[in-house]
């Protein structure tokens, strides 16, 4: 805390006062953050700074040729200064590390599935929907959707149960052609031991 009409502080360390000047507490405050920049040519001389006992933890060093960090392929970088042997890099002219690989796709198709074909490799399977599983409509799918042709919207629930109403399997195979499996539900037609007509 600052004494009244004076430009001195007290600091407290370690439950003791000390008294300091405001000149001595900037003064401590820059040896501790490091305030000092440096610009060199290159990172060996970045190297010789801390050799000869310049740098202060904090201080920042713009390195014109930075191309001697193996993260640096060309151009300048901005270090700051940690502990010996330690600068963290926190700028340079390339932007960041990152690499792009632009990823193409294109799209093969047969007659039961497709594949998504990626240029980097991990190309993706569509098949064929099952009766359990989602798809995509195979060809032969898509040829008996195209024979059939509505005109007007219908409800399909009612057409089942009309058209199995209207199929009877009363009679006899000698007198009805119409078949209709209890379990499925198919309708056939047999006419191998119909009565001749009179």
């Amino acid at each position: 805390m600052p004494v009244q009409n004076s430009d001195a502080l007290i600091i407290e360390r370690g439950g003791e006062l000390y008294y300091a000047t405001t000149q001595d507490f900037a003064a401590f405050i820059a040896s501790a953050l490091g305030t000092s920049e440096f610009r060199v040519a290159a990172i060996s001389d970045r190297n010789q700074l801390e050799t000869d006992g310049k740098l202060s933890v904090g201080d920042t060093i713009m390195v014109d040729n930075a191309s001697a960090d193996t993260d640096v392929t060309a151009g300048w970088a901005l270090y700051q200064y940690l502990a010996p042997n330690v600068f963290r890099k926190i700028a340079e002219e390339e932007g960041t590390d990152i690499v792009i690989n632009p990823t193409n796709l294109s799209l093969t198709q047969t007659a039961t599935n497709a594949t998504v074909v990626n240029s980097n490799g991990d190309d993706v399977v569509l098949p064929s929907a099952s009766a359990t599983n989602a798809g995509l409509l195979p060809a032969a799918g898509q040829q008996k959707l195209a024979l059939v042709t509505v005109t007007a919207s219908v409800d399909l629930d009612d057409l089942k149960t009309k058209s199995h109403a209207a199929a009877s399997s009363d009679g006899t195979v000698l007198t009805n052609p119409i078949t209709v499996d209890t379990t499925t539900q198919k309708v056939g037609f047999s006419i191998t031991a119909l009565n001749p007509a009179p």
